[in-house]
């Protein structure tokens, strides 16, 4: 008897944990794709801000070609630590400036490309038009690594990690203290299925327990 009260509790619970933590997989899962869905856009309003106040600050540089102030205007963006690397560059496509100085520029784009964000394996390249008087004087270039998805999707797993954690213990307590009041009427049906079935015996009722009394309403009085 003990022993099939156990098996019967083991897979009731068993049900019962699979049940939850696969809801709550789904549910983790579905918010860390929001934050990777989001962090893209999060990341190109991010360069696109600093590459706007980039380019308005190197426009009389790039028009009156003064290299020494461009570098200036470009090394402003040396406390922003996921922009790598910043080019600007001149109508005619010619690299003009760059930061950091000793960027090999090799690696930096020949020329710069259509207007717009460019997405690369490792990082994020921004082309945007530098303008002085309402002209475009050259191109501004930005690359952005992608650390900062690191940095925020760290401690979002790691809360929800915590979450999760925490929702199974508390779905495993609740279970096992709920599963003593259902799993007793079970096995009291199945004994007496088992007696009427083996006696022939159809006058057996099983035990009435505080757990059906709850189901069963009141009979009327006559």
């Amino acid at each position: 008897m003990i022993r099939r009260q156990t098996s019967i509790q083991g897979k009731l619970i068993s049900a019962i944990m699979l049940t939850s933590v696969t809801v709550l997989l789904l549910t983790g899962l579905g918010f860390v794709s929001y934050e990777l869905i989001t962090f893209n856009r999060w990341l190109e309003n991010y360069v696109g801000t600093i590459g706007r106040i980039i380019a308005d600050n190197s426009s009389s540089t790039l028009e009156f070609e003064h290299p020494t102030d461009a570098q200036e205007a470009l090394a402003t963006i040396s406390a922003e630590r996921h922009i790598v690397v910043a080019a600007l560059y001149k109508t005619n496509g010619e690299l003009f400036a760059n930061w950091p100085t000793n960027f090999p520029r090799a690696h930096l784009p020949a020329q710069p490309g259509p207007d717009g964000f460019l997405n690369e394996s490792e990082f994020l390249g921004w082309f945007h038009p530098v303008k002085q008087g309402g002209q475009r004087v050259g191109t501004l270039y930005l690359r952005s690594d992608r650390g900062a998805r690191a940095e925020r999707l760290g401690p979002y797993i790691m809360i929800t990690a915590i979450v999760l954690g925490a929702s199974i213990f508390v779905a495993l307590l609740l279970s096992r203290l709920l599963l003593r009041g259902i799993s007793k009427p079970l096995l009291a049906l199945a004994e007496t299925a088992k007696t009427i079935s083996t006696r022939r015996d159809y006058s057996v009722r099983a035990a009435t327990t505080a757990m059906t009394k709850w189901g069963r309403s009141p009979m009327p009085s006559t």
